[in-house]
């Protein structure tokens, strides 16, 4: 699906998928990989929120596959920034061979700073993703519309355009496609629900999605489940990454509380038994 014209802020180790699919050459300024070794470890901005704050990347590793930890995308889900934070600090230096781990603490800045689900054009952020089933308006808390949350048109909004360019590029320089892991707050008792395909108003699931979900959820203690027992949700992060054959997850935290230590080396300790083999 095309993407609008993307952002000027990129990583520094990745070029810059153009929207038809063809790489952009970097700026003749900025060396590339080949000629200059990456630090193993880095941190860069992705693009800018709609007020101008920095969406902030960290990586740690260089090998081939990549796993992708996002919290905040709802604003105002603050334990989900604080969990990638302290997963931050827990797997530096863990890095399994042949991985990078990349960790975006913050993918709604506005709305984090604000104190808001949405960003500060008023748009839900997970709603406004090129999928087959966006739409304008979404629900919301089981039943409340909420007109405009999916924004004026898919990719409406700079965060979604930067992240979504940003992860079809890092396919494209890796070789093979990164896992996601975006996380919210809350679902009584967790819940992990893998990437899905839409088909009219039926999800199916995609398979690598769905393999990673189980491994996840047996590691951290989470139930998995396919289905979303709420309103329907519609233009999301993980129907878009499945539909670009991207293994995502949605992972629900089971409290909107900071979690306790031991939580989150569960949840570190899931992360790397998805990258075992």
């Amino acid at each position: 699906m095309p993407l609008p014209s993307s952002p000027t802020h990129r990583p520094t180790d990745t070029p810059v998928a153009s929207p038809t699919g063809t790489s952009t050459p970097l700026p003749t300024t900025t060396p590339t990989p080949s000629e200059t070794p990456l630090p193993n470890i880095e941190t860069f901005s992705i693009g800018n929120s709609v007020e101008g704050r920095p969406i902030l990347a960290t990586r740690y590793g260089l090998g081939p596959n990549s796993i992708i930890l996002a919290g905040a995308i709802h604003g105002f889900e603050k334990n989900t920034a604080r969990l990638v934070e302290e997963l931050q600090i827990g797997l530096d230096g863990q890095v399994p061979d042949g991985w990078r781990i990349y960790l975006i603490p913050i993918l709604n800045p506005d709305g984090y700073a604000n104190g808001t689900r949405w960003n500060a054009n008023f748009v839900d952020l997970n709603r406004n993703w090129d999928t087959p089933n966006w739409s304008r308006d979404t629900c919301y808390d089981q039943a409340q519309l909420i007109p405009g949350g999916g924004g004026t048109q898919p990719f409406s909004e700079p965060e979604t355009i930067a992240f979504s360019t940003w992860l079809l590029s890092l396919a494209a320089m890796t070789g093979s496609p990164p896992m996601v892991i975006s996380y919210h707050a809350y679902h009584e008792g967790g819940l992990v629900l893998p990437g899905y395909l839409a088909t009219g108003a039926a999800w199916i699931t995609y398979p690598p999605a769905a393999e990673f979900g189980m491994r996840y959820a047996s590691a951290s203690g989470y139930p998995y489940s396919e289905t979303w027992p709420y309103c329907p949700m519609t233009g999301e992060l993980s129907n878009w990454c499945a539909e670009n054959g991207i293994p995502c997850l949605l992972v629900e935290l089971h409290a909107d509380q900071v979690l306790t230590q031991p939580e989150i080396l569960l949840h570190q300790q899931a992360i790397l038994e998805s990258t075992k083999p």
